[in-house]
C-alpha cells in the first residue's frame, strides 16, 4: 500500500507538472508579441498633396514655409502690390489658418517666415521702400477675430527695416542664440546684397553690411545681382552663408534695350560666407557658365543650406542653350567643405530634360540633402508645357559622384512661366520661388504656387509621409512603424 500510494503521488505530481507547463505555454502563445512592422523610414518615398485656397481669395505666389519644434507649419506669400500678404498656420498639418498681414503706407510683393531656436515666428513683409518685421511668441496665431488683421495680437511687434528699396528679403534665425536674427535683401538702388544683424529677437538690427564687395568681382556684380537666401551654419552659428546669382559686364551691356533694361542673364553663382556674424564677408564663386554658349544659370533665385555636418551647399538652375544650340536644362548644385572657400564641380540633380525653375533644399545629417524644383514637360520654360512639382533626396551630396533617389509629384500648372521678375509680360502667375523646409523627424514639407486651368491661382501643400530621413535612418530593432506628426 505505501508503495501504490507513493506511485500515485508521483503520477499525480506528473500529471499536474505537464498541466502547469500547457498552462504556461498556452499563456506564452496568448501573449506573445504581434510582428514587428517596418520602419516607416525604411519604405519608399511617399507624400501627401493638400490643395490650399483653390477658388478662395486667399490664395497666394511664391510661397515661404518654415516649422516649429512641435511641426506646426507656417507659410506666407504675397497677393500682390498693396493687397497684403496671407499667412497661414496649421498645427495638425490638416486645418489651415489664414490671416491676412498688411501695412502701411504701402505693401510689397515678398514674404518671408522662419522659426527661431526658442520658438518664436518671424515674418518679413517687403514694402515698396523698407521690409516690415514681426515676431509672434504665441505659435503664430492670429487675432481671434476678423479682420484677422496682424499687427497686434500675438505679433508683439513690427519692424520697418532700413529705408531702402529693397527687392526679395530672407530671414534666418540663429539656431544657437535665439537673440540673434538676419535679414538679408537685395538693394535695388545700389544693386548690392546686403545683411542685417539683429542682437535683440528682431527688435532692432544695427548691424549692416554689403555681402557683394569683392573688388574682382564688381565689374560683374553690378548693375546686376539676383538674391537668396541667408543661411546660419547649425554647426558653427558664428558662420553665415548668402548666395546670390551675377551677370556678367558684357551681358549686361548686350542686354541694354527697352525689355531686359541693362540687365543681362545671370551666368555665376557667388557664396559670400562670414566667420565672425556676419561683420565680414568672403565672396567665392561656387558655379559658373560663362562663356558657355547662352547657358542661364540662376535664373530667378539661386539657393544655399548648411547640412548639419557644415557643408555648404548652394543650388540653381541651369537653362538656356550651349555653343552648339542644344538645351543645357538640369538643376544643379555645388558643395564646399571648407566654409565656402573651394567648391566642388557643378552636379545634376534631375533626371530629366525639361525646362526648370524655382530650385530649393534643405540639408540634413552629414552629406544628406533634400531638393525640391518645378520641370516642364517642354524644353524651354517660354513654351506652353505641363509644370510637375519634383523632389529628390542624396544621401552621399559630398561625394565626387552623387548619387539620388528622385519623385516626380503632382502637376500644378499648364502653360508659360516667366522668371523675370517685374519684367514679364504674361507667364509670372506663379511668382518667383517656393521653398522645402524639413520637420523634426528630418521629413519635407514642401509648400509650392500653383495655377488651374483658368490659371488662377492656388498653392500646393507637399508632405512627406514615408522613406528615407535626411536627419536619421531605420531603426534596428524595428523602433518606429508610422510616422509621427505634429505635437500640442
Amino acid at each position: 500500500m505505501p508503495k501504490r500510494k507513493r506511485t500515485g503521488t508521483i503520477v499525480l505530481a506528473v500529471v499536474v507538472l505537464a498541466t502547469i507547463v500547457a498552462g504556461a505555454a498556452s499563456a506564452s502563445r496568448a501573449i506573445k508579441p504581434p510582428k514587428p512592422q517596418a520602419d516607416v523610414r525604411s519604405a519608399a518615398f511617399a507624400f501627401t498633396e493638400t490643395d490650399l485656397f483653390k477658388g478662395s481669395p486667399n490664395a497666394f505666389g511664391e510661397p515661404s514655409i518654415a516649422l516649429s519644434s512641435k511641426d506646426h507649419v507656417f507659410m506666407c506669400g504675397p497677393q500682390g502690390i498693396g493687397a497684403g500678404n496671407q499667412f497661414v498656420r496649421t498645427p495638425d498639418w490638416k486645418t489651415f489658418e489664414t490671416f491676412l498681414i498688411t501695412d502701411t503706407p504701402v505693401d510689397g510683393e515678398d514674404c518671408d517666415v522662419k522659426v527661431g531656436s526658442d520658438d518664436a515666428v518671424y515674418e518679413a513683409n517687403l514694402q515698396i521702400a523698407a521690409g516690415a518685421i514681426r515676431k509672434s511668441v504665441a505659435d503664430g496665431q492670429g487675432p481671434p477675430a476678423p479682420p484677422n488683421t496682424f499687427g497686434n495680437g500675438s505679433f508683439d511687434y513690427q519692424v520697418t527695416e532700413d529705408p531702402v528699396e529693397q527687392d526679395r528679403q530672407w530671414l534666418a534665425p540663429d539656431p544657437a542664440d535665439a537673440s540673434i536674427i538676419y535679414y538679408g535683401y537685395h538693394d535695388l538702388a545700389s544693386e548690392s546684397e546686403v545683411v542685417a544683424k539683429s542682437l535683440d529677437g528682431g527688435k532692432t538690427f544695427p548691424i549692416h553690411t554689403v555681402t557683394s564687395s569683392d573688388a574682382t568681382l564688381l565689374t560683374d556684380t553690378l548693375p546686376n545681382t539676383f538674391s537668396g537666401p541667408v543661411r546660419v551654419d547649425p554647426a558653427d552659428h558664428l558662420t553665415v552663408a548668402q548666395v546670390y546669382a551675377i551677370s556678367t559686364a558684357a551681358d549686361n551691356v548686350g542686354a541694354c534695350n527697352t525689355e531686359t533694361a541693362c540687365f543681362g542673364m545671370p551666368k555665376r553663382i557667388v557664396a559670400a560666407v562670414s566667420t565672425d556674424g556676419g561683420l565680414t564677408w568672403t565672396d567665392r564663386l561656387a558655379m559658373d557658365v560663362a562663356g558657355k554658349g547662352n547657358e542661364i544659370l540662376g535664373n530667378l533665385f539661386p539657393w544655399v543650406t548648411w547640412d548639419r555636418a557644415g557643408n555648404l551647399y548652394v543650388m540653381a538652375d541651369l537653362g538656356g542653350q550651349d555653343a552648339n544650340g542644344k538645351p543645357t536644362n538640369g538643376v544643379y548644385y555645388a558643395v564646399s567643405k571648407d566654409k565656402g572657400a573651394t567648391w566642388s564641380a557643378m552636379h545634376k540633380v534631375n533626371k530629366g530634360s525639361g525646362a526648370v525653375v524655382f530650385p530649393t533644399m534643405a540639408g540634413g545629417s552629414d552629406g544628406i540633402v533634400d531638393f525640391a524644383w518645378l520641370e516642364s514637360s517642354a524644353v524651354d520654360q517660354g513654351t506652353v508645357g505641363t509644370w510637375t512639382l519634383h523632389f529628390a533626396q542624396s544621401r552621399s551630396a559630398t561625394a565626387a559622384r552623387p548619387t539620388f533617389t528622385e519623385v516626380a509629384g503632382p502637376a500644378v500648372r499648364t502653360g508659360v512661366v516667366c522668371t523675370l521678375g517685374i519684367l514679364c509680360n504674361g507667364g509670372r502667375e506663379l511668382a518667383d520661388f517656393m521653398e522645402i523646409a524639413l520637420d523634426s523627424f528630418g521629413y519635407a514639407h514642401i509648400a509650392a504656387p500653383a495655377t488651374d486651368a483658368s490659371d488662377a491661382l492656388y498653392d500646393v501643400y507637399w508632405r512627406q509621409d514615408a522613406g528615407p530621413s535626411a536627419t536619421g535612418t531605420p531603426c534596428t530593432p524595428t523602433c518606429v512603424a508610422a510616422r509621427p506628426g505634429p505635437r500640442p
